[in-house]
């Protein structure tokens, strides 16, 4: 999981055992799911960063980078 560090305070996190990446407000509010398995054909992802506001991340069963 990772938070984004700025006034927007929202936290971000992935879920490897349902293969998705949501979003929520740090008191839990605006739950969002951003990205499913259905969406990506099978990803698995290793890793995801939020850098110039766009999320990153990896796959490692496909080895590619995608961004959001």
């Amino acid at each position: 999981m990772f938070v984004e560090c700025g006034s927007a305070g929202v936290m971000y996190w992935g879920d490897a055992k349902f293969n998705r990446i949501e979003k929520a407000n740090l008191d839990g509010t605006g739950r969002t799911l951003l990205l499913t398995e259905s969406a990506f054909n099978d990803f698995h992802y290793a890793a995801f960063v939020f850098h110039a506001g766009n999320i990153f991340f990896t796959d490692w069963k496909n080895e590619y980078v995608y961004r959001l």
